[in-house]
């Protein structure tokens, strides 16, 4: 790992903690709970930062493929900065963000409001809270 590299991980780390994540700070990655949000996973690259938030999919969902398919679909139209996908067995929808580049405090924390929005929207009205647990 860089020095960069860790630096970013460290900037991010901390400004988790801010925004209230318990933050656990692996070798390659950063694993962060929150109260109210989504638990994360922060993944580093060298060009750049994923953020992966996971919900465990109902039974209905492995029931009725195509009508999770066609709300993730509906979904990705409207998010903020997300993308959802259902991983093949059905069991849990991932929901990720990119952020290129090193850590800017401002776009980070304007990253972050986005992506906990569209958790939330997940929730209510989506067409996907019907498969989600």
């Amino acid at each position: 790992m860089n020095q960069n590299y860790e630096f970013r991980k460290d900037q991010i780390a901390s400004h988790l903690e801010y925004l209230g994540y318990d933050v656990e700070n692996k070798e390659d990655h950063i694993f962060a709970k929150h109260a109210k949000y989504l638990n994360i996973l922060v993944k580093f690259l060298d060009d750049g930062t994923s953020i992966y938030g996971l919900y465990s999919m109902s039974e209905s969902a492995k029931n009725d493929r195509a009508g999770v398919l066609e709300a993730i679909n509906k979904f990705n139209l409207e998010s903020y900065c997300t993308k959802f996908f259902m991983f093949e067995d059905a069991s849990t929808l991932c929901i990720s963000a990119w952020i290129p580049g090193e850590y800017e405090k401002l776009s980070f924390g304007k990253i972050m409001s986005r992506f906990n929005d569209d958790l939330i929207k997940v929730r209510i009205n989506s067409g996907l809270e019907q498969y989600i647990r």
